[in-house]
């Protein structure tokens, strides 16, 4: 099999990946092939803007379905030269891999709303 390249913005037919909604498009497009245990190339080329809130849903939530070695074997992010776009998706990661995290996470977001 060989790998599938997908590209963010035609998945989201969008150049901003910025929302929970797009990145749950984005999950879905890419968990279809790792479920298959295909090999997926998911690049953000021509990506202009890009939030914790997008790379939570799609590379978090594929953390958290299929584990770290699963994803870490299958899923290669590339085009991603912006350092703050790295930070965001290692913290998605993390916190798909590691549910403490993921729980302090959640409260410290609480407490930012009580």
């Amino acid at each position: 099999m060989n790998m599938v390249r997908l590209l963010v913005k035609d998945i989201i037919s969008s150049t901003v990946a910025i929302s929970n909604t797009a990145g749950l498009k984005a999950f879905n497009a890419v968990q279809k092939y790792v479920s298959s245990g295909q090999e997926v190339i998911l690049s953000f080329a021509g990506i202009e803007n890009l939030t914790s809130a997008f790379c939570n849903a799609v590379i978090g939530k594929l953390y958290m379905q299929f584990g770290e070695k699963h994803v870490d074997s299958l899923v290669k992010v590339t085009d991603v030269d912006n350092e703050v776009w790295q930070e965001k998706i290692r913290t998605a990661k993390i916190l798909g891999v590691d549910e403490k995290f993921r729980n302090a996470d959640q409260e410290n977001l609480s407490q930012l709303f009580a």
